[in-house]
């Protein structure tokens, strides 16, 4: 779709969003497609539109980093602080996220970081990867962690592509072992937020 035609649509619905409303870009990946990106996220602050992004973070550096001074918020993923794990769960190591990570801390800019931990249940949730993610993230002082509990909404998409879906025995945390994940986050000093709690 065509910059011009996404800016149509955007004006056209901007008075549905409400007062704290704006444009989410999210994937799949939006990094994957990176000047169609930068330039969408030019054209957004020009007319005056909040932006946010979602993203894993397993980008070049630089792009993160001009990523990072063209939006107002950014939703980072750390889905595990240990790199063989990492690439067990996901197909390719954490390295780069931390790296990218600490590169956003030491920017101190405007832009809001959030980073988002998805609990799946048999990959990340152990105390011990939970506390090492919690005093990376305060050692890096970015202060604000999502915590989002695992759900089985892809499985269908999986179905439809004829494919194994992994986790289909694996069963969402309960509120309580949630509530237990966010206090080892805050215990660490650091504001921690559960599923849709993160605030605007």
């Amino acid at each position: 779709m065509p910059l011009q035609e996404v800016m149509r649509i955007l004006e056209r619905d901007r008075n549905y969003w409400g007062p704290k409303g704006g444009v989410t870009f999210s994937g799949g990946d939006p990094l994957s497609q990176p000047e169609f990106l930068l330039a969408a996220l030019d054209a957004c602050h020009e007319n005056y539109i909040h932006t946010v992004i979602e993203t894993s973070a397993h980008a070049e550096p630089r792009l993160v980093i001009d990523i990072a001074g063209r939006t107002d918020w950014l939703f980072v993923d750390l889905k595990h602080m240990d790199s063989d794990a990492h690439r067990r769960g996901t197909g390719v190591g954490n390295e780069r996220i931390l790296a990218n990570l600490e590169a956003l801390a030491r920017l101190r800019n405007e832009t809001r970081v959030v980073v988002r931990i998805p609990i799946v249940p048999g990959f990340n949730d152990s105390r011990e990867n939970l506390r090492a993610s919690a005093r990376f993230l305060a050692d890096l002082g970015l202060m604000e962690v999502n915590l989002l509990p695992f759900h089985r909404m892809a499985e269908s998409k999986y179905i439809q592509l004829g494919l194994t879906y992994a986790y289909a025995r694996t069963h969402p945390p309960t509120d309580a072992q949630m509530e237990s994940h966010r206090a080892l986050f805050s215990d660490a000093g650091l504001h921690c937020y559960v599923g849709a709690q993160t605030p605007f």
